[in-house]
């Protein structure tokens, strides 16, 4: 299954708790000290990506985005149905 990941750039305040969970797919931005996401750890940062998951996976993804204080972490399924928040 596919999944959706974005990060809402003006409700990042750059608590880093993403970045703890999952440094490989999750980077903080030097000019603004905001969360931006990548499809591994070799590619650029962007704000949205789309990832081929597992249910334990999906799990995970949302489990990160629940612990963001700010919510600013978008997790949509397949068909662009948001999962959280």
């Amino acid at each position: 299954m596919k999944i959706k990941i974005h990060i809402t750039k003006e409700t990042c305040i750059g608590a880093q708790t993403c970045v703890i969970e999952d440094p490989e797919h999750f980077v903080m931005n030097d000019y603004e000290g905001k969360a931006e996401v990548r499809k591994d750890s070799s590619s650029e940062t962007v704000r949205e990506i789309e990832l081929e998951v597992t249910e334990e996976q999906k799990a995970k993804y949302l489990k990160i985005a629940e612990l963001c204080p700010t919510q600013a972490i978008v997790v949509l399924d397949e068909n662009d149905e948001q999962l959280f928040p």
